[in-house]
């Protein structure tokens, strides 16, 4: 995705829930920061993004430098295939 300013984010994956096309990162460690969601969130018209990675399940609120809050869904790996199931819960 380019923003106004001309830099590129890209995300991982994406998966699409109910019409929304969804961001997904996937993240080795607990301190990692998520550049291209907060980009990606800044563009959409949902607020909904999913961080896959080795910490618990959680659903955060997150704000972008923009000001866009959003939840963003902590999945641990070993949940993956719950992801649908959440999404229809969320």
């Amino acid at each position: 995705m380019r923003n106004k300013r001309g830099s590129t984010a890209e995300v991982d994956f994406i998966t699409v829930s109910d019409g929304k096309i969804i961001p997904i990162e996937v993240k080795s460690g607990h301190n990692v920061h998520l550049k291209s969601i907060h980009q990606f969130m800044n563009d959409t018209n949902h607020d909904i993004a999913i961080r896959i990675w080795s910490g618990n399940y959680s659903v955060d609120k997150v704000r972008t430098i923009n000001g866009k809050e959003f939840r963003l869904i902590n999945l641990p790996f070993y949940q993956i295939s719950a992801l649908p199931h959440i999404l229809e819960n969320v």
